[in-house]
């Protein structure tokens, strides 16, 4: 095998680890990978804007407001008025949120 065979092999068992993971989380989280990286992002801070979010995924705010929805929507995380500036919101990590991170199986 040459090292473009061994490159490919290598890419293939990383996606089907993924893959499976992604798998795991739904049926223990009911949440998506990509649900629970917002999820990890907002506790790891403890709360985050949605621009923050967007900058730490590389992805765009309007992505990131349709996960956050899904989150709002399991009780996962709240959205705050910013006590320091009005025009922002802050996303806030619920208990439930903080146990689904907590009870979450590792990758």
């Amino acid at each position: 095998m040459d090292r473009t065979d061994i490159s490919l092999i290598a890419l293939r068992r990383i996606l089907r680890a993924t893959e499976m993971f992604g798998r795991e989380l739904a049926q223990s989280a009911g949440l998506t990978a990509v649900q629970f990286r917002v999820l990890q992002i907002v506790t790891e801070t403890g709360s985050a804007t949605a621009k923050e979010i967007a900058v730490r995924m590389r992805i765009s705010q309007a992505t990131v407001t349709a996960l956050v929805d899904k989150l709002v929507s399991h009780g996962m995380v709240v959205r705050e008025k910013s006590t320091v500036d009005r025009r922002q919101i802050n996303i806030v990590t619920t208990d439930r949120g903080l146990a689904t991170v907590q009870d979450a199986p590792d990758p």
